[in-house]
């Protein structure tokens, strides 16, 4: 290291989410000591509640996963196969189709309940013995020194390191403090996630359903079981959130036009505010943003957990040459490599699914012809499909 004075920590990671464990355990084995700062209590990290919600992983983040210690931790059968996709749009006779094709893999990815994720990432960090877990612990002031980075707890304990990682959450009160701006963009809809049975077989294939003031997208889980996620204006939401079981699979049997068959609700709904967030810079002197802090996704992407996986990759890497050559890590002249990086390799999807995304919530007559003529058109412009598989289904990042 470059910094004479004594540090706490090597690395200081903000977040005990799954980003923030991940990288941890990505550095851990260069026998670097890093601290992570979480406040929820132990137990939360330890043994998350299941809060409904299911991760599309992509065949690159499922190796990532095996690399680093944590698909060990996945129950086998709670790992689900996503052989493919498809978009629909109400009124439009055929749907855009993502298969695996000549990607030479028999699915376009897999789905995990994020509750597994996230145990998964803490039981892969915590074998390490240079990780130091603080818990119930809130960061109240951070100061970017020359030389180090120093958080400040609210309980007035100060720990410096040369480098600081934010992997808090979307909503960064770290990155505010750092003085780096977002751009977001609120959806100005209520996510409201839920698990089904259905009668008919879904194939493992997951559709999303653009209707009239709504989107259904239907994520399978094993045999003829799903996550039903619905996007809808907030007073809609609401309305959804008051039904019954039998009310709410009533009505999504109504909106599937019966294609799954009979439907069953079989667990409780959660529902979360859509806001899409985007750093205007991922590094700076002393500072790195990973995860939902970095970038936070529109849901139809199922691409957050994956981008978080992706920068905690970037990131550890980067450091990781940096320290073999002796480097100081927190220097800009390091992380900017990141930073690239993971720009690169996230930028394109965001701003493609935000476009997307409010061009199918949009119900005025334009925006309804102008969405069926894109339909018709991603049908017959192949490469672009064949990209966005090859996206879905490369074990490694793009050379």
């Amino acid at each position: 290291m470059a910094n004479k004075k004594k540090n706490d920590f090597d690395i200081l990671v903000v977040g005990g989410g799954p980003a923030g464990l991940s990288f941890a355990a990505m550095m851990a084995p260069v026998g670097c000591r890093i601290g992570i700062i979480e406040k929820q209590p132990l137990d939360k990290i330890a043994n998350p509640a299941d809060d409904g919600r299911e991760v599309a992983i992509t065949h690159r983040s499922r190796a990532l996963m095996q690399q680093h210690g944590m698909l060990k931790h996945i129950p086998e059968n709670e790992m689900h196969i996503l052989r493919a996709a498809q978009v629909i749009n109400h009124g439009t006779p055929e749907p855009l189709e993502f298969s695996p094709g000549g990607s030479g893999k028999g699915n376009i990815g897999f789905v995990v309940a994020n509750h597994y994720i996230r145990r998964a990432a803490y039981n892969a960090a915590a074998v390490f013995d240079n990780l130091t877990l603080m818990t119930g612990e809130t960061v109240t002031g951070l100061d970017l020194e020359a030389t180090a980075a120093t958080v400040t707890l609210e309980g007035g304990k100060t720990l410096s390191a040369p480098l600081v990682v934010a992997a808090d959450n979307r909503f960064s009160t770290l990155r505010d403090k750092a003085g780096v701006k977002t751009r977001k963009l609120d959806f100005k809809r209520l996510c409201i996630v839920v698990k089904i049975a259905h009668s008919k077989p879904h194939d493992d294939i997951a559709s999303e359903c653009f209707l009239e003031g709504l989107t259904l997208a239907l994520i399978p889980l094993g045999d003829r079981a799903a996550s039903a996620v619905l996007t809808l204006p907030p007073e809609d939401g609401k309305k959804i959130l008051a039904l019954s079981r039998e009310e709410l699979a009533e009505k999504i049997y109504e909106w599937t036009d019966g294609r799954i068959g009979q439907v069953r609700v079989t667990g409780d709904m959660h529902s979360y505010p859509l806001v899409a967030v985007y750093a205007e810079d991922f590094a700076q002197e002393r500072f790195a943003l990973l995860g939902d802090a970095a970038v936070g996704m529109h849901p139809v992407s199922a691409h957050g957990f994956n981008f978080g996986l992706y920068g905690a990759e970037v990131l550890s890497q980067t450091l990781r040459r940096a320290m073999l050559s002796g480097l100081d890590i927190g220097k800009m002249s390091v992380l900017e490599e990141f930073a690239i990086t993971h720009r690169r390799q996230t930028r394109p999807m965001y701003e493609g699914i935000n476009s997307i995304v409010q061009l199918y919530t949009d119900d005025r007559a334009g925006a309804k012809i102008l969405r069926k003529g894109i339909l018709a058109a991603g049908r017959a412009l192949k490469p672009v499909q064949r990209l966005i598989v090859g996206n879905l289904t490369r074990d490694k990042a793009a050379e």
